[in-house]
């Protein structure tokens, strides 16, 4: 599939975009999406579409046709961008395999908000209390729990599948990367609720609800606002997002999540053909291919070729092309009746070169059909 792909560098697609807001003609909506749990976790990736019944070309179930569909409803005056910032990071990140898997079996404690802290405050004093007020009348007697660490086999099922995701995850090569949205249209074309549903129900398919997904960052570089001064940031949240796009900002925003290879192929890759039906979007119909080994190329006759040209004009920069057809012919008569059986063309220097046998006359092809 991909070596039938062919690269090729255009322009920024991003150069005539309004980049201060609000613009008298366009108008902009735009989001980034982060990682809905711990970013060790990860995503449902492409190995999780496949399926074994069927054709061989229709057994991957193509995410991205979700997204070719979207695209291809789009109208003269709409702009659909979809930014994937990908930054190199070394391998310290496999560490946190660890600490999570311990927070799974109980090693480590797991994070508790602050409102968790207060209530569990609370009632420890009130199970303190009572017990000195109950101590009063009778002995409380205390069991004492051994507690033993956690295995395996004392794991729920989500827990043993979030212990072989994280493990697997991090068993790849991975990167820092950013996912950015834009949707910029003309005000009077502009439809918001289609591509915010589409692109958002499109991130839903990479959902592993017991391992992580993708949500839209309602909080911070979402076009929206609430309560006070609502135009004033709204405008301010549309200049950032669009400018942090169009430089290609990866410390704008939100900070990078984590993605190996197998996730990042997921959520961007060449759709496939047999799954992808967007009658919007077309294939090209051309394709550029190698030239084939057997043919001749000019540097096999190069020498013979100048050695003849020039072997009568060792002390001229030019070679003299009159020798050359008197030795051939013999006199001017006998050059005047080859000129005319050649339909009055002159000579020109390769029918020159083919009649004194410097370069051979090329032989039928092996496919050529016969009688």
């Amino acid at each position: 599939m991909k070596n039938d792909a062919e690269i090729i560098e255009v322009d920024d697609y991003t150069s005539n975009a309004p980049r201060v807001y609000p613009d008298e003609e366009y108008d902009v909506w735009g989001t980034e999406f982060i990682q809905a749990s711990a970013q060790i976790f990860p995503i449902k990736t492409y190995i999780e579409f496949e399926h074994q019944f069927g054709p061989s070309e229709t057994q991957f179930k193509d995410p991205m046709a979700t997204f070719m569909d979207l695209c291809s409803s789009l109208r003269a005056g709409e702009q659909l961008w979809y930014q994937i910032i990908v930054i190199p990071i070394g391998f310290d990140w496999m560490k946190e395999a660890d600490v999570e898997a311990d927070k799974i079996l109980g090693k480590i404690k797991k994070d508790v908000t602050f409102g968790n802290r207060v209530a569990d405050t609370l009632l420890s004093w009130i199970d303190k209390g009572s017990e000195a007020v109950y101590s009063l009348w009778s002995d409380v007697e205390t069991e004492k729990k051994e507690e033993r660490p956690r295995s395996m086999l004392d794991l729920k099922p989500k827990e043993k599948n979030q212990m072989e995701g994280v493990y697997r995850k991090a068993s790849k090569l991975a990167f820092k990367a950013k996912v950015r949205v834009v949707y910029l249209a003309k005000k009077d074309v502009m439809n918001k609720g289609k591509v915010a549903n589409g692109i958002v129900g499109y991130m839903k398919q990479f959902s592993a609800l017991d391992l992580n997904n993708f949500k839209p960052d309602l909080d911070y570089t979402m076009t929206k606002t609430a309560y006070f001064m609502k135009e004033a940031r709204l405008n301010t949240k549309k200049t950032r997002i669009i400018n942090n796009y169009i430089r290609r900002d990866d410390w704008g925003g939100r900070s990078a999540g984590l993605f190996t290879i197998e996730e990042l192929a997921t959520i961007w890759h060449f759709p496939l053909e047999a799954s992808v039906r967007a009658p919007m979007i077309q294939k090209a119909s051309g394709r550029k291919g190698g030239a084939p080994s057997t043919l001749p190329i000019s540097e096999d006759i190069t020498d013979d070729a100048q050695e003849m040209l020039f072997s009568k004009a060792t002390n001229s920069s030019t070679p003299n092309y009159e020798n050359l057809e008197e030795e051939f012919f013999g006199n001017e008569q006998k050059a005047d009746r080859a000129f005319s059986s050649l339909n009055k063309e002159p000579l020109t220097e390769s029918k020159l070169l083919v009649k004194s046998g410097a370069i051979p006359k090329a032989s039928p092809p092996p496919n050529l059909p016969t009688a």
